[in-house]
């Protein structure tokens, strides 16, 4: 868990250096999730790669592809009213479950 958060870290601190852009993500757009702890109200930063279509922010609760939900999933279901930046998209969004996706549809 420290080294995510350590590696979250540099990624957050480059990413507000450089206007919004992660060398090791390349062009993918990316966001700061601004995530409230479900369980002790905390407020955590956690860097995310996004897809973006027309002007809705698409973003994927998948731990790096790992069968289980990552922490903030949770955290977001909890609190489903949160902030996103870089300022384009720095607004209050609404976390919705998409429909499940498998087969087929999942992989392609």
């Amino acid at each position: 868990m420290k080294e995510r958060e350590g590696f979250n870290t540099k990624v957050i601190t480059e990413f507000r250096a450089s206007g919004g852009k992660v060398a090791i993500f390349g062009d993918q757009p990316m966001v700061i999730l601004h995530t409230t702890l479900a369980r002790t109200g905390e407020v955590r930063e956690i860097p995310l790669a996004v897809g973006v279509e027309g002007d809705e922010l698409l973003v994927f609760a998948n731990d790096g592809g790992a069968p289980v939900h990552p922490a903030w999933y949770f955290n977001l279901k909890a609190h489903p009213r949160i902030p996103a930046s870089p300022s384009r998209w720095e607004r209050s969004v609404f976390g919705r479950r998409p429909t499940s996706v498998g087969g087929p549809a999942r992989n392609g």
